[in-house]
């Protein structure tokens, strides 16, 4: 029997090592295209080639040439991207991979997913709750967008990144009083690329799903407990798939005859019951070892629509088991603000944050990097992170650490 071949474009230890560990523990040889070789991640036992190839950009052909060496040189059953630089350098050049199968959205639905602005209004066509959101242009003020929207509100990038900059990603601001908003409209730029939108309060929520030609296969709900820096859920919990999400999902993948998988991010405000829906990613997510964890197999259940193949019904997973990213969620813990009121909220967080190793041990809780069948790549974080540590130091001591905004709450 052939062996399925795959090729992951990524290095992280939560989207990238997660598909790793999936289509390696089913037998799948795991080829990578790493964004760099020290990455820890790239220890892992399901790790078969790594491929090195030149950074991407717009105005170069040497990415291209790399990667078409590569596809050449080897047939893969799936090729997949793990972060959204990489999406858009395949989206650019899908010429390169029309023989390939290539888990990006068609090319037909793109803007849809990754233009927050085209989702809101896809959304407000299909009576998905949404925030209230404008253009952030240069005639506005402080007195102006305060007026409009209020505080607190959001500033947030239309794209996450954008083609001529991918080696940028936008800052997200949560404006909380009059001095933030004009600072924040002192440094965003006003050329079209940032919208402003009102502030919902809730606590953040995940929808992931598997969808075929429109229709969802497989959904997947997870709640927040933690938030670390950029957005991405340090500690979250696994729950019940709500069916007012779950048909506002349905109703975006069949607008778009959806193929492939997506995390939908929701906010809801558990005392009223309302929601809105933030925003769509249309690619794996961070916090994807919950659900393999639990038998949620999204990378092989998309590996069998691809390869035309049956595919399981929808999963009966377990509800109320939690998942830890370890160290980002000691990071998540030691930025917390403290105050008199919040310092024994706060002693219980750190105990249950303890507790973690004993409850990983027992089963009774999941962690990100540390599994079983596969310790090396969590061992190699650990050696690494002191180095982490000091770089961060001497950045700080150079004093090139800006500002740093407060970051609107994400589900990753």
């Amino acid at each position: 029997m052939m062996t399925s071949r795959v090729l992951i474009f990524g290095d992280d230890m939560r989207i990238f090592l997660s598909l790793a560990r999936a289509f390696g523990r089913t037998n799948k040889l795991v080829h990578v295209v790493p964004g760099k070789l020290s990455e820890p991640a790239l220890k892992s036992k399901y790790v078969y080639k790594i491929h090195p190839v030149t950074e991407y950009h717009v105005s170069s052909d040497q990415w291209r040439a790399d990667v078409k060496e590569i596809l050449e040189k080897y047939q893969f059953d799936l090729i997949v991207p793990c972060v959204e630089p990489d999406l858009i350098a395949m989206n650019e050049c899908r010429d390169l991979f029309k023989e390939q199968k290539l888990a990006i959205p068609s090319a037909e639905c793109w803007n849809i997913f990754f233009d927050k602005k085209l989702t809101h209004e896809v959304c407000s066509e299909l009576d998905i709750h949404v925030c209230d959101i404008s253009q952030l242009s240069n005639v506005d003020t402080v007195s102006s967008v305060k007026e409009k929207f209020g505080l607190p509100l959001v500033i947030k990038p239309q794209r996450s990144y954008w083609r001529d900059q991918l080696d940028v990603k936008e800052k997200v601001y949560i404006i909380e009083n009059i001095n933030e908003l004009k600072s924040c409209l002192a440094e965003v730029d006003t050329d079209g690329r940032f919208i402003i939108e009102s502030y919902f309060t809730g606590v953040g929520v995940g929808v992931s799903v598997l969808a075929n030609k429109g229709k969802i296969l497989q959904a997947f709900q997870h709640r927040r407990l933690r938030e670390g820096r950029g957005g991405s859920s340090s500690y979250r919990i696994s729950e019940k798939l709500d069916s007012q999400l779950l048909a506002a999902c349905e109703k975006l993948m069949q607008k778009t005859d959806y193929t492939g998988v997506c995390m939908f991010e929701f906010r809801v405000n558990r005392d009223t019951g309302n929601w809105v829906l933030l925003e769509t990613n249309a690619r794996f997510w961070g916090s994807m070892p919950l659900p393999i964890s639990l038998g949620v197999d999204f990378p092989n259940q998309l590996l069998a629509i691809y390869s035309n193949k049956e595919t399981c019904p929808q999963i009966d997973y377990a509800v109320g088991v939690k998942s830890r990213n370890y160290i980002l969620d000691w990071y998540n813990l030691i930025k917390t603000e403290i105050n008199f009121k919040s310092i024994l909220p706060w002693m219980g967080q750190v105990a249950d944050y303890v507790a973690h190793i004993p409850r990983l041990v027992l089963g009774i809780e999941k962690n990100d990097s540390f599994v079983a069948d596969d310790m090396a790549p969590g061992i190699w974080e650990l050696v690494q992170l002191p180095i982490g540590i000091v770089k961060k130091f001497i950045t700080f001591t150079k004093g090139t650490n800006q500002r740093q905004p407060a970051v609107h709450p994400k589900i990753h």
